[in-house]
C-alpha cells in the first residue's frame, strides 16, 4: 500500500541547509603533530596557534565535582571529558572544566552553543604561550 498522507516539510530540517563554517584549511593542526611531536610545539618562545578539526568519539558529563585544594578548595565545578579524533589516526582525550564544560555539556540555557555529542565535528582554536 501506497501512504497518500501528505507530511509538513520544513526548510529549517533540510539536510540541503549546511551550516557555514569560515577557517582556513592549511592552518589545521593535526592530531599526529601533537602527539608525535610535543616538545616541538611547546617548547617554543613565543605564542603558537593551534587549530582542530576533530571527530567527537565519546563525551562523558558534564559531571560535578567538588575541589579538594587550591583557592577553589570545596566548590563544585563542571567537568566534560571528550575523545577526539581525526583523520590522521590521531586520537587524544580533552577535559573542559568549569563554564567551558557547561556550556559544550548543553547545561547553560543562554549559551549560543548546542551540547556536543558523539559524532559531532567540532573546530577548535586556540593559543598557546
Amino acid at each position: 500500500t501506497q501512504d497518500t498522507g501528505s507530511y509538513s516539510y520544513s526548510d529549517t530540517s533540510s539536510i540541503a541547509n549546511f551550516p557555514s563554517f569560515h577557517f582556513n584549511l592549511h592552518s589545521v593542526t593535526p592530531l599526529d603533530a601533537l602527539i608525535t611531536e610535543p616538545q616541538g610545539l611547546w617548547n617554543v618562545k613565543a605564542s603558537r596557534k593551534v587549530n582542530l578539526l576533530v571527530a567527537v568519539f565519546e563525551v562523558e558529563g558534564p559531571d560535578t565535582i567538588r575541589v579538594k585544594r587550591g583557592p577553589d578548595a570545596g566548590k563544585d565545578v563542571s567537568l566534560l571529558k571528550m575523545i577526539l579524533g581525526d583523520d590522521t589516526s590521531g586520537i587524544c582525550k580533552l577535559s573542559a572544566w568549569r563554564s567551558v564544560a557547561e556550556d559544550w555539556g548543553g547545561l547553560n540555557s543562554k549559551s549560543s552553543v548546542d551540547a556536543v555529542k558523539k559524532g559531532d565535528i567540532v573546530f577548535l582554536e586556540s593559543e598557546w604561550f
